[in-house]
């Protein structure tokens, strides 16, 4: 820092009010122009915040359309309670699954280990494309709602193409190749219909997200 007036260079520690050089007072000098600038720095985030929630408002909650895509947006969270395996007369959902792969459960006692990952080939690959593609999902759920806000609409459809991609190879992996396999403790163990139903949310959102961008054109965004 500089002295405004004299150009003394003022060093870090030293905190006196008064330039040493030129008793220039380094707090009060040019306050008037400095309040005055920032007080129209004031005003221009006030507007930029205010036009903000308009936006969001208006293009997120008030418009129909985009309303039901924000309710929508958080149907892809069924997958923790759709039930993804059935055995012994009864059906596991996909976090319950999900719980016993850290132990103490049915398939996995001591929980999913090094032996399991040869013995599943396909059974981590299915859980970490399940999990991208849930997080996708939640992303674009975040997307959708801060979208209106900065006139953002194609980030959310990314994130659930992505996220539909994840879920169906995700389900092929795990239902035709994992169960299978995991048969072979339980021979009364099939894959249940919870994936196929989080696959269809995730392809109907995709094409939902997708369609609503051109819709969201007409879209002004507030100066």
């Amino acid at each position: 820092m500089n002295c405004p007036v004299c150009g003394t260079k003022i060093k870090p520690w030293d905190w006196r009010q008064n330039c040493k050089k030129c008793g220039t007072n380094l707090f009060l000098h040019d306050f008037n122009n400095r309040l005055r600038a920032e007080s129209v720095q004031a005003e221009k985030d006030f507007l930029w915040w205010t036009n903000m929630t308009a936006q969001f408002m208006d293009y997120g909650v008030r418009d129909k359309l985009s309303l039901a895509r924000m309710i929508s947006s958080v149907i892809p969270l069924i997958i923790l309670c759709m039930p993804v395996i059935a055995f012994n007369g009864g059906k596991m959902i996909y976090l319950n699954f999900l719980l016993d792969a850290f132990g103490g459960g049915n398939f996995f006692p001591e929980g999913f280990g090094l032996a399991d990952m040869k013995q599943y080939t396909y059974l981590m690959p299915a859980f970490i494309l399940l999990a991208l593609s849930l997080f996708a999902a939640t992303l674009a759920f975040f997307s959708v709602v801060v979208g209106p806000a900065f006139m953002n609409f194609r980030a959310a459809a990314i994130f659930e193409l992505i996220g539909a991609l994840c879920a169906v190879v995700g389900t092929v992996l795990f239902n035709f190749f994992s169960v299978s396999a995991l048969s072979a403790i339980n021979p009364s163990v099939t894959s249940s219909f919870g994936l196929y139903i989080y696959c269809a949310v995730m392809i109907a959102e995709t094409v939902f997200m997708l369609c609503f961008v051109p819709y969201s054109k007409k879209f002004k965004a507030l100066n």
